[in-house]
């Protein structure tokens, strides 16, 4: 009979190695009993008998997708022989999420791979211990089977069945997909727009166009999707948020917590004090790992009016003195309702009594969206020098002044300048050099005005002259008006009689700047005929 187990052993497996004659002598591997539980070390008290029909049922329970949880399973062997674990088989058709190791040497390995050739070994008393770890991909019910051989008379196939429900927190946040307040129609007829639809974009909460001065309100709902309790921690609105928006939550359970299929919400209350555009954030924050922070963008235009002055600020440039300028500017209702003008009047800092409005009472009434209405002023200087003032403008903006009333100022500048004569002559001594006794040489003066005033020309003539008169006028121009930037011309002729130099002084009579007389020196020498010697028939 020894021959016998000697040769199973030999040509079978080590799974039988202590076969029939272990039997005989009362030795043999013997399970009966197992502990499972999260713990690594079993609890003897806790232990439960195999069932008969060798099947063992370790169940996770709902675990958090994306979290780790572990259990163990504790068989001892009871018996006086080694336990041999020949085969631990995983069914094909177990989760992924779950996987399994045993203990070798020791420590938990994973993937348990045992065989025939290669047993699992257990000695007597020791326990044959196995983790299974459950790591939930996705939310819903995952399942699987691992089986054991052993070496025993008595569940000698036995079935591990696995068992586990990924679960997750899920936040939900809507509004409804409208642009205006809840009680609008608009959005009275509208659906729910939700973060999970919005995709990479945050949701939005469009207030639209709303009068100034007034209340409007934007539900928000808040809901739990997911298998587990979701808590919403904070709700704020984030630091750059117009002070126009802000958050109703007394109504609300939030901030607070969430069960599986849970419903809450607040409010967006959008208060608009001016007519501007206004944007904000509302940070929704949860303990949802997948979105801890949801972002609400807000949005909303105030409907008020606005002034808009074009141009902001008037310069008159250079004005003749005693002369008057008009321009204008244009005020513009830039805003979203009508814009009452009040009046206009000209600023007392800094203030010009050469600057003066003309008509305002025209300016003053309704302005329609989008309407302008026009602001003559004039300006008369009184002396040379600089001026400045403004306009100060008086509407219902809502951004004027809460006690003047003021919504803005133009400013006014100008420059005032007599208009002079500045008449330059060119060149300024008129030098005709040697000219040969008996002929004559011309040059012809120009009288430019260089002045922003016409000059009054009244006359040319030679003040002194040779004592043969030697230098005359061809053409000497009287009672002419020369313009700024224009010049007469006066033809000076010198025509010696003598050797020798000669001189004289031309005048020019006109309103010039620096005087009513501008004087020009005249010069010239008389050389002989063909050279410096004598005339024949010498005087």
């Amino acid at each position: 009979m020894s021959r016998f187990c000697v040769g199973v052993f030999l040509s079978a497996v080590a799974v039988v190695a202590a076969c029939s004659d272990d039997t005989l002598h009362g030795t043999a591997a013997r399970v009966e009993d197992y502990w499972a539980g999260p713990e690594q070390t079993p609890v003897d008290s806790q232990r439960i008998p195999i069932p008969d029909d060798d099947v063992i049922a370790i169940d996770f329970g709902q675990v958090e997708v994306g979290s780790l949880a572990q259990r163990y399973l504790f068989i001892t062997n009871r018996g006086n022989a080694n336990l041999i674990v020949a085969a631990v088989d995983v069914s094909p058709s177990t989760s992924d999420d779950f996987t399994v190791s045993c203990i070798r040497q020791g420590v938990f390995q994973p993937g348990c791979a045992v065989s025939s050739s290669d047993p699992l070994v257990v000695a007597p008393g020791a326990e044959l211990g196995l983790g299974v770890t459950y790591t939930p991909s996705g939310p819903g019910p995952d399942a699987g089977s691992v089986h054991l051989s052993l070496n025993t008379q008595l569940h000698a196939e036995l079935r591990i069945d696995l068992a586990g429900e990924g679960v997750e927190r899920d936040i939900e946040v809507c509004t409804l997909d409208c642009t205006g307040s809840d009680t609008d129609a608009g959005c009275q007829a509208a659906g729910y727009r939700c973060n999970d639809e919005s995709g990479k974009e945050n949701i939005v909460v469009d207030f639209g166009e709303s009068p100034v001065g007034n209340d409007y309100r934007r539900h928000v709902r808040v809901r739990n999707l997911g298998q587990l309790d979701i808590v919403v921690i904070d709700l704020t609105l984030d630091a750059l948020s117009s002070p126009a928006f802000s958050i109703d939550t007394n109504s609300s359970g939030i901030p607070g917590v969430l069960a599986p299929g849970g419903e809450d919400g607040f409010d967006v209350v959008y208060r608009p004090g001016d007519g501007q555009q206004h944007l904000g954030r509302v940070l929704v924050s949860s303990n949802d790992p997948n979105e801890p922070e949801v972002v609400i963008e807000l949005a909303g235009q105030g409907l008020a009016p606005r002034v808009c002055p074009e141009p902001v600020s008037l310069d008159f440039g250079t004005v003749v003195v005693g002369q008057q300028e008009i321009r204008s500017f244009t005020l513009h209702n830039c805003g979203l309702m009508p814009l009452e003008i009040h009046r206009v009047e000209l600023a007392q800092s800094p203030f010009s009594p050469d600057f003066s409005l003309v008509d305002p009472q025209s300016v003053a009434g309704t302005v329609p969206v989008g309407g302008s209405v026009e602001v003559q002023v004039a300006y008369s200087p009184g002396e040379n020098g600089s001026d400045a003032g403004g306009v100060d403008i008086f509407t219902n903006d809502l951004a004027s002044d809460p006690q003047t009333g003021k919504s803005g100022t133009v400013s006014l500048f100008g420059r005032g300048q007599s208009l002079v004569c500045d008449l330059k002559p060119d060149p300024q001594a008129v030098v005709f050099g040697p000219v040969e006794i008996g002929n004559s040489s011309q040059i012809e003066l120009q009288l430019t005005n260089q002045g922003n005033g016409p000059c009054e020309l009244d006359h040319v003539e030679i003040l002194q002259n040779s004592p043969a008169g030697e230098f005359s006028l061809p053409s000497a121009p009287s009672q002419v008006t020369i313009d700024p930037g224009l010049s007469e011309s006066v033809l000076v002729s010198y025509g010696p009689t003598d050797y020798g130099p000669d001189t004289g002084l031309l005048g020019v009579f006109a309103n010039d700047k620096d005087g009513n007389e501008i004087h020009v020196d005249l010069n010239g020498f008389g050389t002989w005929p063909g050279g410096q010697g004598r005339w024949p028939s010498a005087r």
